[in-house]
């Protein structure tokens, strides 16, 4: 089951801007993010529980990336 869901907010262990989680990919998920399969994150960054979609913004772009929950941690306050 993933730790977190659409909506929540959560930065990178290792620092950066927050993050809004846009979509939730688990193993059993059989809607790819940007057509790309649990399968082909799992190869990349290996075995996780759940890939998170995330956005966030750079001044004003709007950027965006995968990540594993295994990188990821809840932000609680702003």
């Amino acid at each position: 089951m993933a730790k977190y869901k659409v909506g929540d907010t959560v930065v990178l262990n290792s620092g950066g801007p927050a993050m809004t989680i846009v979509s939730v990919f688990e193993e059993d998920s059989d809607n790819p993010i940007g057509g790309i399969t649990y399968e082909t994150y799992t190869q990349k960054f290996g075995k996780s529980p759940a890939f998170y979609g995330c956005n966030w913004f750079v001044g004003t772009t709007l950027k965006n990336g995968a990540f594993p929950e295994a990188l990821l941690q809840h932000v609680t306050d702003f």
